[in-house]
C-alpha cells in the first residue's frame, strides 16, 4: 500500500475512533436511579437486559435524586465484549432532567492508545445527541483537533467542524477541512480539504474514505503538487497501487517521478 493511502486511511481511522468512543459512552441508563443517593466513595453499576455488565461508575462523592444531581471526581469504565474497557473521567457529572453533562478535564482512553480530551460532553437523552466543543484526539501516530463535535444516535451520523489532523512519522502530514462527517463506515471530509507534507500538497473540496477499504476518493478541484510534478483533475482515487485521475486531467511531471501514477 502506498504511503499516501496509508496516511489518509490512518487519518480516517483516527476520526472514526472519536465517534466510536462517544457512541459507546451512551450505553443505557447511566444516571436513572429513582431514589436519593448521597455518599462518598460512590460506586454504581449498569447491566444489560441479559444481565451482562455494561458500565461501572465511581465518584469521590455526590448526590442523585430522581434525575437531578451531581457527582464529583467521576470515573466510568465502559465494558465491551471481548475488549478492554474504555475509561471516561471528569471532574464532575451533572444531571438535569434529560440532559447529563460531564465537564472539567474530560478524558476518554482506549486500550489501543487512543485518547480524547475535551472540556465538556453533553448528552441529551430524548434528542439522542452528543455534543462537545473543542476536542483533541491523541493517537500513537498523531493528533486530531476539532472546534466542535455533534453525534446523532438515531441516524448514526457524526459531524466534526474545524478539523485538523496531524500525523507523525518519517514525515509529518497535516490534513485540514471545514467539516467531517462519519456515516456508518464512510468518512467524508468536506470544504477546502488540504493535505500538506514534505512530499507535497493535495487539495480538494471533498474526500471520501471507506473505513473498511483500501482507497480514498477525492472530488472537486483536485490538485496535487510535489517535487518534480503537479497534477489536477475533477476527481481522483488514491489506491495502494497508485493514483487514478478522472475528468479534465492535467499532469506535468518528470517521467521518473510518476511512480506508476496514471490518468483517465
Amino acid at each position: 500500500m502506498s504511503r499516501t493511502t496509508k496516511i489518509l486511511l490512518l487519518a480516517a481511522g483516527i476520526l472514526s475512533g472519536a465517534v466510536a468512543l462517544f457512541l459507546t459512552f451512551t450505553r443505557p441508563s447511566i444516571l436513572s436511579p429513582t431514589a436519593a443517593a448521597e455518599a462518598t466513595d460512590v460506586v454504581m453499576r449498569g447491566y444489560s437486559a441479559a444481565g451482562d455488565p455494561t458500565w461501572e461508575m465511581r465518584a469521590a462523592r455526590g448526590e442523585i435524586v430522581e434525575r437531578e444531581g451531581t457527582l464529583v471526581d467521576v470515573v466510568v469504565d465502559l465494558f465491551q465484549r471481548g475488549k478492554e474497557p474504555i475509561r471516561v473521567s471528569a471532574d464532575r457529572l451533572v444531571r438535569e432532567g434529560e440532559t447529563a453533562l460531564l465537564d472539567g478535564g474530560v478524558r476518554i482512553k482506549r486500550d489501543d492508545g487512543l485518547e480524547i480530551e475535551t472540556g465538556a460532553v453533553t448528552w441529551r437523552e430524548n434528542a439522542e445527541t452528543l455534543t462537545s466543543g473543542e476536542t483533541t484526539l491523541s493517537y500513537e501516530d498523531g493528533e486530531l483537533r476539532a472546534d466542535g463535535f455533534d453525534y446523532d444516535l438515531r441516524t448514526r451520523r457524526g459531524v466534526l467542524t474545524g478539523v485538523a489532523v496531524t500525523l507523525r512519522g518519517d514525515d509529518e502530514l497535516r490534513v485540514v477541512s471545514e467539516r467531517a462527517e462519519l456515516a456508518e463506515d464512510v468518512l467524508t471530509l468536506e470544504g477546502s480539504v488540504h493535505a500538506e507534507s514534505a512530499e507535497g500538497t493535495l487539495d480538494a473540496e471533498r474526500l471520501t474514505a471507506a473505513l473498511d477499504g483500501d482507497s480514498v476518493v477525492l472530488s472537486g478541484g483536485v490538485a496535487a503538487e510535489g517535487e518534480g510534478f503537479s497534477a489536477s483533475a475533477d476527481a481522483a482515487e488514491v489506491r495502494e497501487d497508485g493514483w487514478v485521475l478522472r475528468g479534465n486531467v492535467s499532469v506535468d511531471a518528470e517521467l521518473s517521478k510518476l511512480g506508476g501514477e496514471r490518468g483517465s
